[in-house]
């Protein structure tokens, strides 16, 4: 059950009490399948099909009323149901109801549904007068209802009735199904403890998420009802509604359930919120449920570090609202080309460590960011980073044994030729570098001067002390 929705019928005015429904809350049951005053079953072709059950699963007291979708031996699936009037097989309608004169503005009702697949529960009212001069039945008013989600535990729900016809009603029919226009057998509704409410209800929108999210804006949207005149909408960077974005402060959208939101180039936050209100012509109701909407930034990149021959590791900034980001790599700075498997490649991480690249190349990287519900940034600017011409750790190292000199060079300078002077510039000893260890002979002590000329040409120089160690 989604929190919001505990929120969700507020109430305006003083709850006001007045004529009830018989057996309203249940606890009378004529039999297992019959509720007192309300229809428990269907009668296609002389069958009877039970469409209720008492269970002691209940919100209070000892019994409720269950529905669950079925499925019966003609293989049609039937829903749960249990009305105070009946159901029109060939029109597959509710048609009338229980003698009422009343006005009620709105019913409670505790609901439990135990949903299959993207089944959905059903709740409706109905009241009416029939016209002994057109001989018609004649709707006044009414609420209508259908929710899609899982209800886990009794949640009680509150329903405006709104009025479209003038006049007295003669009257009422209140129904309940476990299943709408496409049944999953299984579903499953509890009811219990439904009370008529008399006084002002009027019911706010609910504001559903954003939709079209991008760096420019978003498209807001609300459930909102026929009889409203138009709709109030506040935006702001905070969810306490004090810094509002400029022109979305109460702004008229008018008979509308949507409008898109233009967020300002240099917006310096990572959140926005918006909520709307209904103009009931006289009354305003008060506000929906807030929405966070994240503000859909590109990454901002850090300069590369840890660049080698055949790596460098990424950074960007950090975002609590993005669940990951989406990495691009290529040696091209348009991307028409990628490395492999840097195309699209997803991290939930503030950085990564290329692999595998080519010594003293040039490449080009851009991230994206991915927010909750799945809303993608722009890519972010294009970083440009090199691969070192040699290995960062020194592409040559010495260690000086007793009667040798080893040579320990990186794997991209294998293949480089060598040249040992002593500190006169004789040259002692050259030779070629086919192993990461090369040992060289050398007895005596003093300064040595080593000339590698790498595969490609470059020519490095390094001095050697070779001193007594024996000492």
């Amino acid at each position: 059950m989604k929190k919001f929705f505990l929120g969700f019928f507020l109430i305006i005015a003083i709850k006001l009490l007045g004529q009830q429904i018989p057996n309203s809350d249940f606890e009378s049951w004529s039999g297992s399948n019959s509720a007192d005053g309300w229809t428990c079953a269907i009668y296609p072709s002389g069958v009877t099909i039970n469409t209720a059950q008492r269970t002691n699963d209940s919100h209070s007291g000892n019994y409720a009323a269950k529905l669950v979708t079925q499925t019966v031996l003609t293989g049609d699936v039937v829903p749960g149901m249990i009305m105070l009037g009946q159901l029109d097989l060939d029109q597959l309608e509710p048609t009338g109801g229980i003698p009422f004169t009343a006005k009620p503005s709105a019913f409670e009702v505790y609901l439990k549904f135990n949903q299959q697949a993207n089944d959905s529960l059903v709740v409706f009212c109905e009241l009416t007068r029939y016209d002994s001069v057109s001989h018609q039945t004649i709707t006044l008013g009414g609420s209508y209802f259908v929710y899609d989600q899982q209800i886990d535990d009794y949640t009680l729900f509150l329903f405006p009735i709104y009025y479209v016809e003038e006049g007295q009603p003669d009257t009422i029919n209140i129904g309940f199904f476990s299943s709408n226009m496409q049944p999953h057998p299984g579903s499953t509704l509890w009811v219990d403890d439904l009370q008529l409410l008399y006084g002002n209800y009027l019911l706010p929108p609910q504001a559903n998420n954003p939709k079209n999210v991008t760096i420019k804006g978003f498209e807001a949207s609300w459930v909102g009802s026929p009889y409203t005149k138009k709709y109030y909408l506040d935006v702001a960077k905070d969810n306490l509604f004090t810094d509002f974005l400029q022109g979305y402060e109460n702004k008229d959208v008018g008979d509308t359930d949507k409008i898109y939101v233009n967020l300002p180039p240099d917006i310096d936050v990572d959140e926005v919120y918006y909520r709307v209100r209904a103009d009931y012509d006289t009354v305003i109701s008060e506000n929906s449920n807030v929405i966070s909407v994240p503000v859909v930034k590109p990454p901002t990149l850090f300069t590369p570090d840890n660049i080698s021959t055949t790596t460098f590791t990424a950074r960007w900034e950090k975002n609590n609202l993005v669940t990951k980001y989406i990495f691009d790599l290529s040696e091209d700075s348009l991307f028409h080309t990628f490395v492999d498997p840097y195309f699209v490649y997803f991290t939930p991480d503030t950085s990564i460590q290329i692999v595998g690249l080519d010594r003293n190349t040039t490449y080009y990287y851009r991230a994206r960011a991915m927010y909750y519900g799945g809303y993608k940034s722009n890519p972010s600017d294009t970083m440009k980073v090199t691969t070192a011409f040699t290995d960062a750790k020194r592409p040559f190292q010495f260690f000086i044994l007793e009667n040798q000199v080893l040579i320990y060079c990186s794997e991209d300078m294998l293949n480089s030729t060598y040249e040992m002077y002593n500190v006169n510039g004789r040259l002692l000893e050259k030779g070629k570098i086919t192993d990461r260890f090369t040992y060289i002979d050398y007895n005596s002590i003093g300064l040595l001067l080593f000339k590698f000329y790498t595969p490609d040409g470059q020519v490095i120089k390094r001095k050697v002390a070779k001193y007594d160690i024996s000492k």
